[in-house]
């Protein structure tokens, strides 16, 4: 037989032992460290409070070139350089687009209805292995990828840094590497480019923390996945037959929406140059070739009174973030739109 005292201890060690449990359940959380940058995560394991550590992949600071060009055969060459900067905590080791079509993408009768009835047969990609038909150009030390965009319509273009011998190393801070590229039929617009750091794994003891705190982590690895840098990629599929009011209105659509969405272009010049695209979409309706020809003259005018060097046609751009003063638009988005103005020009 226990005696009352016992019972009483027995008990009160029970009641203990079950007020410490949603304690220690409470001290489960991930807090962001301003001084490092890095997620401190806290989580419970065999009776003992652990912590690891999730360094993002983004103490990078990259400059993305862009470099687009006419081929003989009609198609359009994209080539990118992309530079770690001096200030860069991490090498680079990662970098993909979003595009609507690259050479060699093959439609697979396999896919989604939705996908087929897209303005390129490119763009209908569907399975990954019709991804190896796409033509990359990928430098040494690197392993290029093409997938169906997982997002919506497209393609997700990509290269990662994959040496046989070093895994993971990637580009230094300071500096560059060039020959990545592809070719497409479509003309380019301005995008977005996500680029990676290399950055450590990270490891749990067990089981690690609560499904809770593990989908809390899902989030944030998918808000601070690296960082994005804008980028001319293949946007406009060009009617076939040719419709210059068709290709002009999503011109000025991208001018007005993606351009101003990315702070690429002042919304008072883009306002400017919407009444010269109004202008040309309506000559290109009546025919009056003259007439459109003098929009199109004008607008390129307005590009280059911005940019001097819009003209300079297969010229590596950097990515400016915002236009450089006095300019009022960026001069990647200015190259973009001269190109695609001069090609409608040269259709008509």
């Amino acid at each position: 037989m226990y005696s009352h005292k016992q019972i009483q201890f027995t008990l009160g060690l029970f009641l203990a032992v079950l007020a410490v449990a949603p304690v220690a359940a409470r001290q489960e959380s991930i807090v962001f460290d301003a001084q490092t940058g890095n997620y401190i995560i806290t989580f419970e394991y065999d009776g003992q409070v652990q912590q690891s550590i999730y360094v993002p992949p983004n103490k990078i600071n990259p400059v993305l070139r862009s470099r687009f060009s006419l081929t003989p055969s009609g198609d359009i060459a994209y080539r990118y350089t992309l530079k770690n900067g001096k200030d860069s905590r991490q090498n680079v080791e990662s970098l993909d687009v979003l595009v609507m079509s690259a050479k060699g993408a093959t439609i697979s009768t396999n896919a989604p209805q939705y996908l087929r009835s897209q303005p390129t047969a490119e763009t209908a990609l569907a399975l990954s292995a019709d991804s190896g038909k796409v033509e990359l150009s990928t430098p040494a030390g690197w392993r290029g990828f093409v997938l169906p965009n997982p997002d919506g319509t497209g393609l997700k273009i990509g290269w990662v840094h994959w040496d046989d011998k070093v895994v993971g190393m990637g580009i230094p801070p300071g500096t560059s590497q060039s020959g990545f590229g592809y070719e497409s039929r479509d003309l380019p617009g301005v995008g977005l480019a996500g680029i990676m750091g290399n950055a450590p794994s990270t490891s749990f003891a067990g089981h690690g923390p609560s499904q809770e705190i593990a989908d809390q982590l899902t989030a944030i690895r998918r808000k601070v996945h690296g960082v994005s840098r804008p980028v001319a990629v293949p946007t406009f599929a060009v009617p076939n037959p040719f419709d210059a009011v068709v290709l002009l209105q999503r011109l000025q659509k991208h001018a007005n929406s993606d351009l101003v969405g990315l702070k690429l272009i002042d919304p008072v010049f883009a306002a400017q140059l919407d009444l010269w695209f109004n202008g040309a979409i309506d000559a290109a309706k009546n025919n009056n070739t003259t007439a459109l020809r003098n929009a199109l003259q004008e607008l390129r005018r307005l590009l280059k009174q911005e940019c001097a060097d819009v003209d300079q046609e297969g010229n590596e751009t950097e990515t400016d973030d915002k236009p450089v003063a006095p300019a009022r638009i960026a001069k990647l988005a200015a190259r973009v739109l001269n190109f695609d103005l001069k090609y409608v020009g040269s259709r008509i």
